[in-house]
């Protein structure tokens, strides 16, 4: 999808150390998180696999504190 929206880009690249459950794993996470809305969790835009290959899921940008700063 094309927008003007900036997000957080999680990527994997494949490679022979990563089992294809485990790519499996990370675009259905990805679906799963995208289905549920819910102010403590961050709101997933988009995942797919790119026409190199990479994996990836794109995610709402959210400012503030980091969980090493609160603490």
């Amino acid at each position: 999808r094309a927008t003007d929206a900036t997000v957080a880009i999680k990527v994997i690249r494949p490679s022979s150390l990563i089992e294809a459950d485990a790519m499996r794993r990370f675009v259905e996470e990805a679906r799963i998180v995208a289905s549920v809305s819910h102010p403590a969790i961050v709101r997933m835009i988009d995942v797919g696999i790119s026409g190199d290959g990479l994996l990836y899921q794109a995610q709402e940008i959210v400012h503030g504190h980091t969980l090493e700063q609160r603490m």
